[in-house]
């Protein structure tokens, strides 16, 4: 996996803007892929992508089978809160197309954060969800978040094996429906 930085992630604005974060990804097949927060300017683009999932895919990250109401539903999700989520899109260089997600929220606190990553069916099993998930990483960590979460259905093996492979520990909920993931962050200096 080739990676190229083309920007640092700084500290946090007081403001609570969106943080600069760019980062140029080389997928499995050598296509190009930039890293970057998502614009409001990006609701036609994530609504293709959206369109290029399989309903599994859509279930596996919206628990949700109707693509109608998920693209009816887009704006609400391209408008992250300001200070609180953090969005970050995976757009091919050419042609512009936007094929993957990360989401970071945090509670209101700061100390613990949600995360979740989705990759469009045609360029998932490329690195790009890994590394999502390590940029999601990296954000939670320079906004000094001290425990990340995630919720998983229990048949996504493939996030379940993800999410393992970077250290998040895993538990059921009550009914088996739902795994819970969890991992302390360090911070230094």
């Amino acid at each position: 996996m080739e990676v190229q930085e083309t920007r640092q992630l700084t500290d946090p604005e007081p403001s609570g803007e969106a943080h600069p974060f760019v980062r140029v990804f080389t997928l499995r097949d050598g296509t190009q892929a930039v890293v970057r927060p998502m614009q409001p300017e990006d609701l036609p683009a994530w609504r293709a992508m959206l369109e290029a999932c399989s309903p599994q895919t859509l279930w596996l990250r919206f628990e949700c089978h109707s693509l109608p109401r998920l693209l009816a539903d887009a704006p609400q999700w391209c408008l992250p809160k300001l200070g609180t989520q953090w969005v970050l899109v995976a757009e091919l260089l050419a042609p512009p197309r936007i094929i993957g997600e990360g989401r970071l929220c945090l509670e209101p606190h700061g100390e613990c954060g949600e995360f979740c990553v989705m990759v469009a069916d045609p360029w998932q099993r490329h690195g790009l969800g890994r590394f999502l998930t390590d940029c999601c990483l990296e954000l939670a960590t320079a906004l000094r978040v001290r425990r990340l979460v995630a919720e998983v259905l229990p048949e996504n093996a493939r996030m379940i094996a993800l999410l393992q492979s970077r250290g998040f520990g895993l538990h059921k909920d009550a009914h088996g429906q739902v795994l819970f993931a969890e991992r302390r962050l360090d911070h230094f200096g």
